[in-house]
């Protein structure tokens, strides 16, 4: 064989095995890729996965605001012994009868007289992302001298449209959960709910729009009775000041007529 035609064969093999193995890298390379999620700064719920659409988390949409645990002694309490669980993600709850205030985590010794530990605050230690893109979160809490530490990792489920807790292992002061969630998908889960399952919780406002409509509710009722029974009176007299409330709407127009007035172009009458 001429010595050109043997440089060819190693040249061209040579480029072959060249293109294999850079298509083995590539390959690998990209199915090798693990996506991670960055907490959010300004918050101890969300965090953003570091894929092309930037998929973000956010467990608020699981805990409840409203000072009781998502996942309860009762409903989601997790047997281990003589101890059950509660745990409510992103905001804190209190137990009334225990240590355990303002709390995302506790555990509950049962008992005639119960006693309660804190196992977790609302502050989040750290935040990683595992291999599987499973989300470990890790909170702790002291309490009489022992800190207590709780690692939740928050696993995807598409069709876990309504979160799960389980309790995998419990150590010494060590305790590992896992919430099965379709909130820790990427990409997101299109009917994933987005809005916090929380808040019933009676807001300033709405306080005060119940304690005005009381207080006219018993103004009108008892008006109307003091003014037939104790004054004899009838018809629209019945109607505590009613002269007052007769006159109320010209009042209202002639003090709107006198606040917009300085703005009216014939606010003021011209001077022959």
């Amino acid at each position: 064989m001429a010595p050109w035609s043997i440089i060819y064969h190693m040249l061209s093999h040579g480029m072959k095995l060249a293109l294999a193995l850079v298509c083995f890298v590539h390959m690998t390379g990209k199915t090798s890729a693990v996506f991670t999620c960055s907490q959010d700064p300004n918050s101890n719920c969300k965090c953003t996965f570091n894929d092309d659409t930037k998929t973000q988390v956010d467990f608020s949409t699981i805990g409840l605001n409203t000072g009781d645990p998502k996942f309860d002694f009762g409903t989601y309490g997790q047997q281990a012994g003589d101890f059950v669980y509660a745990f409510n993600p992103c905001y804190p709850f209190s137990e009334p009868q225990g240590e355990c205030q303002k709390v995302v985590a506790c555990q509950e010794l049962k008992g005639e007289k119960p006693a309660y530990f804190k196992i977790g605050d609302p502050a989040p230690k750290s935040w990683t992302t595992a291999a599987d893109e499973s989300i470990q979160v890790v909170y702790d809490s002291t309490q009489d001298g022992t800190t207590r530490t709780s690692t939740v990792t928050y696993r995807c489920s598409a069709t876990a449209l309504d979160p799960t807790l389980s309790l995998d292992s419990v150590g010494e002061s060590k305790y590992d959960f896992t919430v099965t969630t379709c909130q820790a998908c990427r990409p997101r889960v299109a009917n994933c709910p987005v809005k916090s399952s929380s808040s019933n919780k009676i807001t300033v406002g709405g306080i005060l729009c119940i304690v005005f409509t009381v207080t006219v509710v018993l103004y009108l009722v008892g008006g109307v009775l003091f003014m037939k029974y104790q004054r004899g009176a009838s018809g629209t007299e019945v109607i505590p000041n009613y002269g007052f409330w007769k006159d109320f709407p010209g009042l209202v127009k002639d003090g709107f007529l006198f606040v917009i007035s300085p703005c009216r172009k014939d606010g003021y009458s011209s001077m022959d």
